[in-house]
């Protein structure tokens, strides 16, 4: 395992062998102050890399966040395909927006975006930057007033839906907020669910081994795991055919893939046959994931914009305002 200080998103080169020792690792953080390498108990699973963005902090354990949960964190919406989602334009300028209503070192995260409100997280600057999945506390904005007001729970995550509130809490539970009160789906989420149109959900939930995470399908009260493999996946989204796409590093390079519902069959998007950071390589999604029937489109990080065709797997950039 690699660890970052002061990294944005690294690059990682890593090897593993039979048993999940790890042969040769070697990171290439773009703004990375110094790198440690140290070592990890693996289980079932290979060795991969890891990025921290906290300066302060000289080494990372990354216990059951796991890998390359460093580019899927950083900072996400949750998607999904019966709400139109925002555009990486429209969250950076609300964003700034909504700074003149908060405490000027106050943090401001927009959840959901949509034409007359939007969903805003809160949280001061003080709390801990190693923390992979912070907490906020969420208000309502009303884009017609211009008013920000609290809504008094603390969230990593959430999303408005008709007239329920989807929430991930700082617990890790995934519930629904309408007029029948709190209603727990799902625990130990991690990151955002994709919310299908038939009202059933997909999530990447935390795995009893360190590090390991797998998707899980939630509808009429049952639950089914969806291509569980060694090697975190995350970031489910919902794609207009019905399918999922999701970020995987079951090959030991975070890439995109995509499962049918219907048939369970899985494909590869990105970085086939590829086995370590080069030229060719197409990071995964860090913020502003968008969806419509021919592409996945998103914020990479480091100024860097992409468009994959969820149904053949090019990536292109793309560029945006």
């Amino acid at each position: 395992m690699c660890v970052f200080v002061g990294a944005n998103w690294p690059e990682c080169d890593l090897r593993g062998r039979s048993g999940g020792q790890l042969v040769a690792s070697r990171c290439r953080g773009k703004t990375a102050a110094s790198v440690e390498r140290v070592q990890m108990s693996r289980g079932r699973r290979n060795g991969r890399c890891s990025g921290q963005r906290s300066a302060g902090a000289d080494e990372l354990d990354i216990g059951y966040l796991g890998t390359m949960r460093r580019w899927l964190l950083l900072s996400l919406l949750f998607v999904g395909c019966d709400a139109a989602p925002s555009t990486g334009a429209s969250s950076h300028a609300l964003e700034a927006e909504l700074q003149q209503h908060v405490a000027a070192a106050d943090v401001v995260r927009v959840f959901d975006s949509q034409p007359h409100r939007a969903l805003v997280g809160v949280r001061p600057s003080l709390a801990s930057e190693t923390d992979q999945q912070p907490s906020y506390t969420l208000h309502d904005f009303d884009r017609g007033a211009a008013a920000l007001s609290s809504l008094g729970i603390s969230v990593r995550h959430a999303k408005r839906v008709g007239d329920a509130l989807f929430v991930v809490t700082e617990q890790g539970d995934l519930e629904r907020i309408g007029a029948a009160g709190r209603v727990l789906i799902a625990t130990r989420v991690l990151g955002e669910p994709a919310l299908l149109a038939d009202g059933s959900v997909v999530v990447a939930q935390l795995g009893d081994e360190p590090g390991e995470s797998d998707l899980q399908w939630l509808r009429e009260g049952t639950t089914a795991a969806l291509a569980p493999a060694a090697g975190p996946d995350e970031l489910p989204i919902a794609l207009p055919d019905g399918r999922i796409a999701f970020v995987s590093g079951r090959t030991g390079l975070a890439s995109l893939w995509v499962i049918d519902l219907a048939t369970q069959s899985l494909q590869q998007l990105t970085n086939v046959g590829r086995t370590r950071v080069d030229a060719e390589f197409v990071p995964p999604p860090v913020r502003d994931v968008q969806v419509d029937a021919v592409a996945i489109r998103y914020d990479a990080g480091d100024g860097q914009y992409l468009r994959v065709d969820h149904r053949t797997g090019l990536a292109a950039p793309e560029e945006r305002q």
